[in-house]
């Protein structure tokens, strides 16, 4: 008979024992895949900072898990934004990328001090207009994503001209 192990445990067991369906991480795995990618990218000179984006999974075990080995969360909700401060993230750690941000959402993300990345023309709109707004962050991503990502920051003045210049 053929048995299934993760590391040194065997599934069946664990299956057994705690129920099924059951969601299984190798936290040795994952560790060190994040080591390797950072060592990867400072061995070509790149500084980057890596964000766990919680639609990929949302599990708060691996959320706490993550807390001290990546530099913060990416979400695009208040609901994943409540997930990260109880998994111990701070709001300066914590971005949300969504389309959609309603005016209640914006000003809890803006007392908050939660970073919010602007991907569209009349999402900039929407968001310059709150007088609670001490900076933009635009995310641009390069063609095919062969370059790294491109972030600029504006003071909401600033942006208003740029926006105004462009038209």
């Amino acid at each position: 008979m053929n048995t299934l192990f993760l590391s040194k445990e065997r599934l069946t067991e664990l299956a057994e024992k705690y129920g099924t369906p059951l969601y299984l991480y190798n936290f040795d795995v994952i560790e060190n895949n994040i080591k390797k990618l950072k060592k990867a990218f400072k061995k070509a000179k790149i500084d980057i900072k890596i964000y766990y984006s919680l639609k990929a999974n949302s599990s708060l075990a691996l959320l706490k898990f993550l807390r001290n080995k990546i530099e913060g969360l990416d979400t695009v909700s208040l609901f994943e934004i409540k997930l990260g401060y109880l998994a111990g993230f701070k709001p300066e750690e914590i971005m949300i990328t969504s389309p959609v941000v309603t005016k209640k959402e914006l000003d809890f993300l803006l007392r908050n001090n939660i970073r919010i990345n602007i991907d569209s023309l009349p999402q900039i709109n929407q968001i310059i207009k709150n007088p609670m707004l001490t900076q933009v962050l635009i995310h641009l991503p390069d063609l095919f994503f062969i370059m790294p990502t491109t972030e600029l920051f504006f003071s909401p003045k600033r942006l208003k001209n740029i926006i105004k210049d462009t038209q």
